[in-house]
């Protein structure tokens, strides 16, 4: 997601918990996929856009404390709840366009 996006910074796999919630605490938009990272963000109040698998229902783990915008595709296997998917993750089949259009929605909201 952040190749090529000015001013982004990837961190996947970079950060202990501590670091992570220091940078998350600071983001102005964060974009992650439905994890941790997302809860923590939520629980600093930091704007999210989570990129949600159909693993769950999005009703029960969508952030609930900040601004947010949870993007998903519904397919017919959702809730799956598996670790591996059979159907190439369809429910992520999201275009970066979309992604970069909803942080820029929740960028332009004023906290």
């Amino acid at each position: 997601v952040a190749d090529g996006v000015p001013g982004a910074v990837a961190l996947a796999g970079g950060l202990g918990l501590g670091d992570l919630a220091a940078a998350l605490a600071g983001a102005e938009v964060v974009v992650a996929n439905n994890s941790g990272g997302v809860h923590l963000a939520d629980a600093l109040g930091a704007p999210v856009v989570e990129l949600f698998a159909g693993t769950e229902t999005v009703d029960q783990y969508r952030p609930r404390s900040t601004r947010a915008e949870v993007l998903t595709r519904p397919v017919a296997c959702s809730p799956c709840r598996q670790l591996v998917c059979p159907f190439d993750q369809e429910c992520l089949a999201i275009p970066p366009s979309e992604v970069v259009a909803a942080a820029r929605r929740l960028r332009a909201v004023p906290v």
